[in-house]
């Protein structure tokens, strides 16, 4: 893990209210501003961190695609999947999952509510 400071400023943490270092910031806006929106469903280097993540969770071996869906629920908005969610995404995912389907399901995820607020 690298703390945010040691890492260059990209257009994702500017659009996302990362102050330049010479600010000093005590708070930051709870509400989504327009650009934080458009960079959030449109901005590469977040397509591209999904699609990595889509790719490392469909090269792990799991036991069955519930564990793999169990997992994303609990890590992503930390709490597991309701079984109509459960049902939705087992039925999305072909055997086995594949990168494109977990990185499409992770999307989705993150576009939700309760993604944005318990994050």
């Amino acid at each position: 893990m690298v703390r945010a400071s040691l890492l260059k400023n990209d257009f994702l943490m500017k659009s996302l209210g990362r102050p330049m270092r010479e600010q000093i910031v005590s708070m930051r806006p709870s509400e989504l501003t327009t650009l934080e929106a458009i960079d959030l469903y449109n901005g590469k280097s977040l397509a591209d961190a999904i699609s990595r993540g889509g790719e490392n969770l469909s090269s792990r071996t799991w036991d069955n695609p519930d564990d793999l869906i169990r997992y994303i629920y609990r890590f992503a908005i930390s709490r597991e999947p309701l079984d109509n969610e459960l049902a939705t995404v087992r039925d999305y995912f072909s055997k086995p999952a594949t990168a494109s389907e977990v990185a499409d399901v992770l999307w989705a995820i993150m576009m939700t509510p309760d993604f944005m607020i318990i994050r």
